[in-house]
């Protein structure tokens, strides 16, 4: 009975081991697939984040094109609009430059008169942005159309000391003095720096008497229709946008060098503001070897007033030596 119990002892001890080895056992395998599913949840979670880092890697390579090319087409509009300012501001000083005291840069004093009566032009004036326009005409009988040429010009005249500069076409500038005149040519058609070429002088011809040959000196009454708005004993006309006193008269009998058409009338032009000379027109005979028909000179800013810059009246150094 000993050995029996001792047998039923075992057989208790081995089932108790079996047991515990296989409770050990499913807590084995239950471990192992807990740490198993735990790596495999571990890799989905480090293959999710993988794929949102490479998929917001992908979209950021996608977007940084397109912000690049944004970033390129700001800057670069940014420089046009800063290179748009900068030409603007050099045509702005370039444009002061030329125009020198005209307009409202100059601040000496306005010598206004009344163009209406006794409208003369021995005054002191100048204008450095004038134009010279040169109309001409086919031969008579013939259905030619005008042509024109256009030229800048200049008139810079000092009446108290008796000097008058004028740039009279493309390439002749006229020294006018108390006691002569040079007629000096120049390089081309620009501005009153045009380097002299060649210079005569002319010691019957001085400050007065170049101002009579153009017809300046013995001027008629004004004609023309009233404006409204103009209030005066005489009546004035709009030409180019200016209100102007016409005066009508003739040129003197002396011809200036280069000039083969004989000039028969002249129309001054005065300001009615002013009475500062706007202009004048030139009208022309034709001739066998000249079909020119009008010249008009045009100097819209002009001012009455002594001129503060007088190196626009200096003599070439050409013409210098022929005194």
């Amino acid at each position: 009975m000993g050995e029996r119990r001792y047998s039923d002892d075992s057989t208790v001890e081995l089932l108790e081991r079996s047991n515990f080895q296989s409770v050990l056992a499913d807590e084995i395998v239950l471990g192992i697939m807990s740490a198993s599913l735990h790596r495999s949840f571990k890799f989905c979670e480090c293959q999710l984040a993988d794929s949102y880092v490479w998929h917001e890697m992908h979209k950021i390579s996608l977007l940084e094109p397109t912000k690049s090319k944004s970033i390129c087409c700001s800057i670069l509009i940014r420089l046009l609009i800063s290179v748009f300012f900068l030409l603007i501001l050099s045509a702005c000083l370039v444009w002061s430059f030329n125009r020198g005291e005209v307009g409202v840069t100059y601040t000496g004093e306005i010598e206004k008169r009344d163009a209406a009566e006794n409208f003369t032009v021995f005054i002191n004036q100048f204008a450095l942005n004038g134009k010279m326009t040169e109309t001409f005409r086919g031969p008579d009988g013939t259905n030619e159309e005008s042509t024109y040429h256009n030229s800048h010009s200049i008139w810079y005249q000092d009446n108290d000391r008796q000097e008058l500069v004028q740039k009279y076409d493309a390439f002749l500038m006229i020294y006018a003095r108390k006691d002569y005149t040079f007629f000096a040519n120049t390089t081309s058609d620009g501005t009153i720096t045009n380097i002299c070429q060649s210079c005569s002088i002319d010691r019957d011809l001085n400050y007065v008497k170049y101002i009579e040959t153009i017809g300046l000196t013995r001027l008629l009454r004004p004609h023309g229709e009233k404006v409204a708005g103009k209030s005066s004993a005489f009546q004035v006309q709009v030409k180019k946008k200016k209100y102007v006193y016409v005066y009508q008269g003739e040129p003197g009998l002396v011809q200036l060098p280069y000039q083969q058409s004989e000039a028969f009338l002249v129309l001054a032009y005065a300001d009615a503001d002013t009475g500062a000379l706007l202009g004048y027109d030139t009208y022309f005979t034709g001739t066998p070897t000249s079909n020119l028909f009008k010249r008009e000179y045009w100097y819209s800013e002009m001012l009455p007033a002594e001129p503060r810059d007088t190196s626009p009246l200096n003599i070439p150094p050409m013409c210098s030596d022929l005194l």
